[in-house]
């Protein structure tokens, strides 16, 4: 008798604990919305290789056709003009990273670049080669670490060098 009680007690426990998670799960989760962009849509190319969020909000895509600037609405890309010193340097990118004083860098297959968002230009980082950028990332100081071609560089928060 007291086993069936027991065992009764137990499978209303469990029933109860499995509806109230189901239906409180129901009543109170969050929904989640999901918009993919393509081509059609503005973006420069449908394979995305890496994406950051900057500090202003907008969201950065690196792709194999340029560099993406989406602000919730619309997309702008960056690519490299075979005339223009202060474009992007390349247009496969691989890595992007913004560091501390707001500075978005773009690593491509020909080198690392710093966007400049009130000429909306790139420069090239000094005493870098312009070859593949395989990591980035800044230091407590401010500088900033590249791995580039599978050596590693250093440029100084200081000197910019």
């Amino acid at each position: 008798m007291i086993k069936q009680v027991a065992l009764r007690s137990f499978f209303i426990i469990i029933f109860l604990c499995i509806n109230i998670g189901v239906f409180s799960h129901r009543s109170y989760g969050q929904r989640y919305y999901f918009e993919h962009y393509q081509v059609e849509q503005g973006i420069s190319n449908n394979t995305a290789s890496c994406v950051i969020q900057d500090q202003k909000g907008f969201i950065w895509v690196g792709t194999k056709d340029g560099l993406n600037r989406f602000d919730g609405y619309t997309f702008k890309v960056f690519r490299h003009e075979k005339n223009d010193s202060a474009s992007l340097g390349n247009n496969s990118v691989w890595k992007l990273f913004e560091s501390s004083d707001g500075t978005i860098w773009v690593g491509t297959e020909h080198g690392v670049f710093a966007y400049d968002p009130e000429l909306e230009t790139f420069s090239h980082a000094a005493g870098t080669p312009k070859q593949l950028v395989r990591a980035m990332v800044e230091d407590s100081d401010g500088n900033m670490w590249f791995i580039i071609n599978f050596k590693l560089y250093m440029l100084s928060a200081k000197t910019k060098k």
